[in-house]
């Protein structure tokens, strides 16, 4: 699907305003913003010492030690898995590790721009 086709399934206004950051981001989460600006506005947000990326109030991604992650869910993971990609997981206070539904993306689609928003998007608006 391409990024035109995307926003209108997610009624977004692509490109409407600006992208939002609250604080001061990192390189890997500005360039994330930067790839994903034709989808609309991203706006990103600290989240327990990680970066969440939102679109439309929707959370659909995670940079994290430069990394960048999608959401996922049972249609979708597939993919992900199939491209190498390893969940994002933290560790706990109390030492357990927590994997969480996002999947790293992978770089055959950090490396495409159109194919980086069509993977956004289906993050995006994939029901949890």
């Amino acid at each position: 699907m391409d990024v035109d086709a995307c926003a209108r399934s997610l009624g977004t206004g692509k490109g409407e305003r600006m992208s939002e950051v609250e604080g001061t981001v990192d390189d890997a989460t500005r360039h994330m913003i930067d790839l994903l600006t034709p989808m609309g506005p991203i706006v990103a947000k600290r989240l327990f010492g990680t970066w969440g990326l939102y679109l439309e109030d929707r959370i659909f991604g995670l940079v994290h030690d430069g990394v960048a992650y999608f959401r996922t869910n049972g249609a979708t993971v597939t993919k992900y898995i199939a491209a190498g990609s390893r969940p994002f997981h933290y560790r706990r206070a109390d030492g357990r590790s927590t994997v969480m539904q996002y999947h790293e993306v992978p770089d055959s689609v950090l490396d495409d721009p159109d194919l980086a928003c069509a993977w956004a998007y289906e993050a995006a608006a994939a029901p949890v």
